[in-house]
């Protein structure tokens, strides 16, 4: 445990384990939409070594405390040697660094570790304006990053919130995007296809019902019945999906059980299942009003099953009340199928000033990019009125 000092009479302090921190404080300030941001789920992170020293990746959990000892802020920060599973956030940035001012690493990221979905990093109470905390929070992580010697700040996968409260820090803002399906009220799939356009019909025709009229069958199975024998059949698609682009997979097949067996009613699988054996699907992880569909995975080379399923993610999450399903960074094919565009917001600051003001260049040529590829894939997205995908 670090004592990182007082903010604006809240007592900061930086924590090794997220045990160490009481978990209905921290889930009340993550909100009931983030799975990942849980702590059943950081523990399941820390417990089987993908984060820890060993993995490059230590947690320092900071809290912000009143006088009461009542839990008014966190924020989920990791010590890190590498940039291993964020999707390039930095992309580009490291070797500059080397190259102008030295070493880049360590540095310090506000993140779920190899899991780059969007959510608050920055966790501070729903009911009150959470500025100040915002703020509090900033200044304790830039004395840790002082504490630990770390080269940079990084806010990644975070809200329009974080980010501001960060740019009034002295970061710099820069964007990517994430693709995401959001309900537009539909009371059945039937509403979902009168909103497609022609091409988004016959797309989905294509791609999804005939994929029925061959006889594949599509299933959603809950957590709770998710056994452990099928969690082996997952991962072993989940590890084939990594061979095909000959990288190695970012998580272990333990952690697959643990997520299975401790966060049960938070995941489920939506599958393909061909003469009664399943052949692709999504392993997702599910908040109170949104499907994160993380997890592609196969055991054949038929990507466009990946299609079939987004369109069988709609149909489900209309049928229970789902306001939206979130399917990460990447990927032209994704607005193609009505998932829109959305902005990821993040932020740096680098210890060194020099690089710093040479950063700002870098990441607005990226925010800048990025706003052109959103408008470009939100043309893509299938629907009659082009205003649903913006």
């Amino acid at each position: 445990m670090t004592n990182l000092g007082t903010f604006e009479g809240l007592e900061a302090t930086a924590h090794p384990r997220i045990s160490a921190v009481c978990e209905t404080s921290w889930r009340t300030l993550a909100g009931p939409d983030q799975p990942y941001l849980d702590p059943i789920h950081l523990g399941i992170l820390e417990e089987t070594q993908l984060v820890g020293e060993a993995a490059g990746t230590i947690p320092h959990y900071v809290t912000l405390r009143d006088a009461e000892g009542i839990l008014r802020g966190a924020a989920p920060v990791f010590l890190k040697t590498h940039s291993h599973g964020e999707l390039g956030i930095d992309w580009g940035l490291p070797m500059a660094h080397e190259r102008a001012v030295g070493p880049y690493f360590p540095k310090l990221t506000l993140e779920v570790p190899l899991n780059p979905w969007p959510g608050p990093r920055l966790l501070v109470p729903a009911s009150q304006n959470g500025g100040n905390v915002r703020r509090s929070l900033l200044q304790a992580i830039e004395k840790l990053a002082e504490v630990m010697g770390a080269k940079s700040i990084q806010i990644a996968y975070g809200t329009a919130s974080d980010q501001a409260a960060a740019v009034a820090c002295g970061f710099f803002p820069t964007e990517t995007l994430t693709f995401t399906w959001r309900s537009q009220g539909e009371q059945g799939f039937g509403d979902f296809k009168a909103l497609l356009s022609k091409r988004g019909r016959q797309r989905l025709r294509q791609e999804y019902e005939s994929r029925i009229s061959e006889g594949l069958v599509f299933r959603r199975i809950d957590g709770l019945e998710i056994t452990p024998e099928f969690v082996s059949k997952i991962y072993a698609m989940y590890c084939h999906v990594f061979e095909q682009h000959a990288h190695k997979e970012w998580l272990s097949k333990v952690y697959f059980d643990q997520v299975i067996a401790r966060m049960s009613d938070a995941t489920e699988f939506l599958g393909v299942w061909d003469n009664d054996e399943p052949i692709a699907g999504l392993l997702c992880f599910r908040g109170d009003q949104t499907v994160y569909a993380q997890h592609w995975v196969t055991n054949t080379d038929r990507s466009s099953l990946l299609f079939a399923l987004m369109f069988f993610s709609y149909q489900e999450a209309i049928v229970r009340g789902f306001s939206a399903v979130d399917y990460g960074t990447i990927g032209a094919h994704k607005a193609l199928r009505a998932a829109a565009p959305e902005p990821l917001f993040h932020a740096f600051k680098f210890a060194n000033n020099e690089f710093h003001s040479l950063a700002k260049t870098v990441l607005a040529k990226r925010s800048a990019a990025t706003r052109a590829a959103f408008g470009e894939f939100a043309r893509q997205v299938p629907y009659k009125d082009k205003r649903l995908a913006n």
